[in-house]
């Protein structure tokens, strides 16, 4: 490795801070996903009523990401954080004590706000302390805490379901964890921070302080001449085929397949092990194919494929299912990697980097949110064969939207080149 690349031990140590942190708030996060089959079964709610629960944090996080976005330019990313971490605990402790379902979807809405105040400081924190070389290196792997972190939330549930039989003590050792782990980061941070040296904001591509220094082009423009209105349709088809999708499949392997709550979803948490390697997948196709949302319209196209053989497959058995809804969403996890994790650098010179960041993020929380209330209430009305040919055609809405935008974006970049 070259020496202006080289990771120092200071670099390892914030990064790991800032990598635990948001892998353990995971644990507040996907838990109601991961124990929604159990809440059904156990309270006789529907599932388009159970859905919204998981619609209302997904809306209140991915607006949050766009405030986020915006007061993490100003406000210290250690207090923001911490803040987080610990109403996301609160919330997940209401919960528990939660007497109705209108009370839950309050509960889970403060939650997603309180987690959407979690990434934006990250990103502004690897900017200030981070070279471009060692940030364009980590920045990558910190979207390793998505697929790790809801791999372990998804055994957590179920090895607690299994003890207990009772959902809402899920909710309390989410309550536990999310507190231990702000507790855990205003301390280690305490310590770290003073230690560390902040770089010149020249020696960065995606910064705050950059941003607040650029002139700045009026959003509305920036939006209709980059191709943004696209980008953010392929962002929101993505969520609704990846984390949407996640959360409904123990439900519908336990339906089709008559397999027990707690075998399905063990059989979900294994998905985001395959899920790791759309990391992977996306270093790869963005150095082969050069430009991220091109490589976005091919990812897709592969991903729709493999939503059209799950379709064929559910009618044959168990594993080729879950294999294919693997390899569907594994894909997802690419496109999301290729766009969150590198597009919102080129609007640097615009001063629109972390305001970009916001927006496409909140993008794919919409669909997320959209697919946790559509998929419920769909299936309920029509039945799984039908919710998965609707997967397929969200996965051609997100081609034509990639095609489509990417035929703006190549103008635009060579613009942002000149």
């Amino acid at each position: 490795m070259a020496a202006e690349e080289k990771i120092e031990k200071k670099d390892i140590a914030l990064f790991s801070i800032c990598w635990l942190s948001y892998f353990f708030a995971y644990f507040g996060r996907m838990n109601y996903s991961a124990c929604m089959a159990a809440i059904i079964v156990a309270e006789g709610y529907s599932k388009g009523m159970v859905g919204l629960v998981g619609t209302g944090l997904f809306i209140t996080y991915g607006l949050g990401q766009i405030f986020s976005g915006f007061l993490g330019d100003y406000v210290s990313p250690r207090k923001m954080i911490m803040v987080g971490l610990v109403g996301s605990s609160i919330s997940n402790l209401c919960m528990c004590v939660a007497p109705n379902l209108n009370f839950m979807i309050i509960a889970w809405c403060v939650n997603g706000f309180m987690q959407s105040l979690l990434w934006s400081p990250i990103v502004r924190m690897f900017a200030q302390y981070f070279t471009a070389q060692v940030r364009g290196t980590l920045g990558v792997y910190i979207n390793s805490t998505v697929p790790v972190g809801t791999l372990a939330t998804y055994g957590f549930t179920a090895l607690i379901l299994e003890m207990t039989g009772n959902w809402k003590m899920v909710f309390f050792g989410s309550f536990v964890v999310v507190m231990l782990t702000a507790a855990g980061w205003w301390i280690s941070t305490g310590m770290l921070l003073p230690k560390l040296t902040r770089v010149d904001t020249d020696n960065t591509v995606q910064t705050a302080d950059a941003d607040k220094t650029a002139k700045k082009m009026p959003l509305g423009e920036l939006v209709l001449s980059s191709g943004m209105v696209f980008m953010c349709l392929v962002l929101m088809m993505q969520g609704m085929l990846k984390e949407g999708i996640t959360a409904w499949m123990p439900n519908l392997m336990g339906e089709r397949f008559d397999i027990g709550t707690t075998l399905a979803i063990v059989s979900t948490a294994l998905i985001p092990m395959f899920n790791i390697v759309g990391i992977s997948i996306a270093a790869v196709a963005r150095k082969v194919i050069g430009d991220e949302v091109r490589c976005s319209f091919f990812l897709f196209i592969a991903g729709t494929i493999s939503l059209v053989i799950l379709y064929v497959t559910s009618f044959i058995g168990l594993i080729p299912m879950f294999v294919f809804f693997s390899i569907a969403t594994t894909i997802m996890m690419a496109v999301n990697t290729v766009y969150v994790g590198v597009v919102p650098g080129y609007f640097a010179k615009q001063g629109r980097s972390s305001s970009v960041s916001g927006i496409l993020n909140a993008f794919v929380n919409l669909g997320i949110a959209t697919s946790m209330f559509a998929t419920g209430a769909f299936s309920e009305a029509f039945g799984w064969d039908m919710t998965m040919i609707f997967w397929c055609v969200c996965g051609g809405i997100g081609i034509f939207s990639s095609f489509t935008g990417y035929q703006i974006w190549k103008k635009y970049k060579l613009r942002l080149e000149a």
